[in-house]
C-alpha cells in the first residue's frame, strides 16, 4: 500500500534585519530589482526564477512592513513563493519539482518507523534590539522619529507608529 506524506518545512532565521519594519516606496522596478536591493540591504543572495524576476511593477508603496512581509506579499501578488534557506532568499513558484536555478529536485522515497516524530523550534527573545517611534506632531504638521537601542546593532529595531 503506497502512502504520500506532504512534508512542509521553515528553516528561516528570524533574528536578521529582514524582519524589521520600514516604510519605502518602488517605482517603475522588477520583481527582480525589488528582490536584489531588498536581499543586498539584509547581507544575503538572491535568486529569482526569470519568469518572476521579469515581471515590470509600475508602483508599490509599504507602510510599516517587514521585508520578509513585503517580499510575500510580492510573492502571492505574482503568483510566487519566497522562501530563506542557507542565507538565500529563493523567489519561485512553488509544486514545479524544480530549484531556482532551474535544476529538477529529484524525487525522494521516504520510509517511514514506528513512531517517526520530528520536532524543531528556536525562541529568540532577544531578537529586537531596540525601538524607533515615529509620530506626528499635531500642532507642527511635522513628522518626527526617536531611535533608540540596547546596542550597536541598530538595524534590528522593533517600529512604532503613533501620533501626537
Amino acid at each position: 500500500m503506497a502512502v504520500t506524506v506532504a512534508i512542509r518545512a521553515r528553516s528561516a532565521d528570524y533574528r536578521g534585519t529582514l524582519y524589521s519594519r520600514r516604510e519605502e516606496s518602488w517605482h517603475d522596478k522588477t520583481l527582480g530589482e525589488i528582490v536584489a536591493a531588498i536581499t543586498a540591504r539584509n547581507k544575503m543572495t538572491s535568486s529569482a526564477i526569470p519568469e518572476l524576476a521579469g515581471i515590470k511593477i509600475p508602483h508599490i508603496v509599504r507602510l510599516q512592513e517587514s521585508d520578509a512581509k513585503f517580499l510575500t506579499r510580492l510573492a502571492e501578488r505574482n503568483g510566487g513563493e519566497v522562501s530563506v534557506k542557507d542565507g538565500k532568499l529563493l523567489f519561485l513558484k512553488a509544486g514545479r519539482g524544480v530549484t531556482a536555478s532551474g535544476k529538477t529536485i529529484p524525487q525522494v522515497t521516504i520510509t517511514r518507523g514506528d513512531g517517526d516524530r520530528h520536532q524543531f523550534s528556536i525562541a529568540d527573545r532577544g531578537a529586537y534590539t531596540g525601538v524607533t517611534v515615529k509620530c506626528c506632531a499635531s500642532k507642527a504638521r511635522s513628522h518626527k522619529s526617536k531611535k533608540s537601542h540596547l546596542n550597536a546593532n541598530p538595524g534590528a529595531a522593533f517600529t512604532l507608529a503613533t501620533a501626537l
